[in-house]
């Protein structure tokens, strides 16, 4: 499976009047806990559906535990997580209490196996065009269909829906 990909222009720098053309990845899904515990599954293994399931989500609740509790986690070649603090500052110690920290940001450092070096080595990508262009190729195409069936361009409203692939963060 590739990775779709589009094209965006973007300023550079931001301001300058330069533009230049870069990748933007597209996600095709959004899965939830319950498809990756099936899919783990799926890859022969001992394990059920469920006792897979029931170890993703006490692992999520074991790693909050965890880092609220100061621990960082390493999960093997997965990679490495823990919270970073956010805090207004103060002239002094002696000012700064507790009250100071404003949020938390939970951090993750990519494992061995999932470096961006690594992943490229098995990475390969398709050009899909932006999200507007795929709808507008799935309307042509479902109007030259209904052309050949003899019927009407107007009797479909099936390139106008939403799209069965859920975009992600960055997708056009």
């Amino acid at each position: 499976m590739a990775i779709n990909y589009s094209k965006v222009l973007k300023q550079v720098p931001v301001g300058s009047g330069t533009y230049k053309v870069y990748a933007q990845a597209q996600t095709t899904q959004i899965w939830g806990l319950d498809e990756f515990a099936q899919h783990i599954h799926d890859h022969n293994s001992v394990a059920s559906k469920g006792m897979i399931l029931l170890i993703l989500t006490d692992m999520v609740t074991c790693l909050k535990e965890k880092l609220l509790d100061g621990v960082k986690v390493r999960l093997g070649d997965f990679g490495s997580f823990w919270l970073s603090l956010h805090s207004h500052g103060e002239d002094n110690a002696d000012d700064f209490t507790a009250q100071d920290i404003t949020g938390i940001t939970l951090s993750f450092t990519a494992g061995s196996s999932m470096t961006s070096d690594e992943l490229m080595k098995d990475a390969t990508f398709e050009f899909v065009g932006t999200r507007a262009q795929q709808a507008e190729t799935r309307a042509q195409r479902n109007a030259d269909l209904n052309e050949q069936a003899g019927g009407s361009s107007s009797s479909s409203q099936s390139g106008s829906g939403s799209q069965s692939g859920a975009g992600g963060e960055g997708d056009d």
